[in-house]
Parts: C-alpha cells; structure tokens; sequence
C-alpha cells in the first residue's frame, strides 16, 4: 500500500519544484517608444519642462520651453531602458520604465548631472 504512494511523490514532487519555464512568464508591459511623445521635466531650472518625440528609426525631436524644436538627437529603447542622445553627444540620457513613466539622469560634456522624469502626452 504504501509502496505506491511512495513511488507517486517519488516522480511527482520534482516536477512540481521545478522551474517556470520562460515563456509562460509574463511579457513585459513597456510600451515601445516609437512614434510617440512625452513630456520631460528636469531637475535644472533653465531646461526646464521639454516635449519629446521619439520617432520611428531612432530619430528624436524635442520642443523646448521656449518654444524652439530641434532635430538633433537619436534614441534607443532596449526593454525597459531608454537611452538617447542630443545635439552630436552634447548631453546623454539613460531612463528606465517604472509605474508607468521612464525616470533617470543624463550628464553633458562639461560634466553636470541632472534627473529626469518622462511621461506620454495624452493624444488629443
């Protein structure tokens, strides 16, 4: 009688301890970037709240405070890690996706730090 019980537990519990295989893990729930638009606002006063648009092949736009868009960066989502680029190199921004916002720091070529928190513009 007890044999097999004992042979039942013998094969069954390894397969119940073992690992969940990848893909029945759950997917990841960060948007992709391409094609839209976030607002940025930063730690230092002078740059003060930008418009981000990330477009499709890695090209970036952005509207500053005073009004004034440029064309001059590039970016890149790996995940839940945004990088990006702006003005050849100048400045560099390194995000990651949490509770729906990306948030991280960028460092310039003169050595300054700042942090920043991107949210998406709500579509009209």
């Amino acid at each position: 009688m007890l044999r097999p019980l004992f042979a039942l537990l013998l094969f069954t519990l390894p397969v119940l301890a073992a690992p969940v295989p990848k893909s029945v893990k759950p997917k990841s729930s960060v948007p992709s970037l391409a094609g839209t638009r976030w607002v940025g606002v930063n730690s230092v006063a002078d740059l003060g709240t930008i418009e981000y648009e990330f477009k499709d092949g890695g090209d970036l736009s952005y509207a500053k405070h005073n009004g004034q868009t440029r064309t001059n960066g590039t970016w890149k989502q790996d995940g839940d890690t945004l990088t990006w680029s702006v003005n050849n190199g100048y400045a560099n921004y390194t995000l990651t996706y949490k509770d729906g916002a990306f948030e991280g720091s960028a460092t310039n070529v003169k050595g300054v730090t700042w942090q920043i928190k991107l949210s998406p513009v709500e579509k009209k």
